[in-house]
């Protein structure tokens, strides 16, 4: 992800620049960069909160269902239509917590956000060139948005990196 792709998103996203620890001096790490020929860049996440039977009978999610995250090229519209609808239809069913922005941006414009972002970090027109949009759609089968009261949440920002094994972050295993 690249940096603050959108600032309606509550949570900062790490950089592609952050994560591969780049740095404007060191040319190298641009090299790192260029040697896929092309990079799907997560641009928006849709959570899709749903039963795991009624997930798994769409076949979004896999033939199982057991494909819990989905990162869709925003090129595949047929797909990601398909999938919003299927979030939308989710969060109809019954009330839930948060609600989530379901209005769905122009391939061009995301294309252009990503340009933009990615000339202003790396200012490199071969990354622009290999670098693909996308939305990542994940399946929470919690239902952890209900208002009912759900079994489970998500993750947050300060939930990374704290051991969540056997310990639950409390310093143990």
């Amino acid at each position: 992800m690249l940096d603050y792709i959108d600032p309606r998103y509550r949570y900062p996203r790490p950089s592609v620049a952050t994560i591969l620890g780049y740095r404007h001096d060191k040319p190298g790490d641009l090299e790192a960069l260029g040697q896929l020929p092309n990079w799907l860049v997560v641009m928006r996440v849709i959570v899709i909160h749903s039963e795991h039977e009624d997930a798994a009978t769409t076949g979004l999610f896999g033939l199982l269902g057991d494909a819990l995250v989905q990162t869709v090229s925003v090129y595949d519209e047929a797909k990601v239509a398909a999938l919003f609808n299927l979030a939308e239809a989710c969060e109809r069913k019954a009330p839930v917590k948060v609600g989530q922005d379901f209005r769905q941006e122009s391939v061009d414009l995301m294309k252009r956000r990503l340009r933009d972002r990615i000339m202003q970090t790396f200012h490199s027109e071969n990354l622009v060139a290999a670098m693909r949009p996308a939305i990542m759609f994940r399946l929470c089968t919690q239902m952890c948005n209900r208002r009912s009261g759900g079994v489970g949440r998500h993750r947050s920002t300060s939930d990374y990196g704290r051991g969540r094994g056997r310990g639950r972050g409390r310093g143990r295993g």
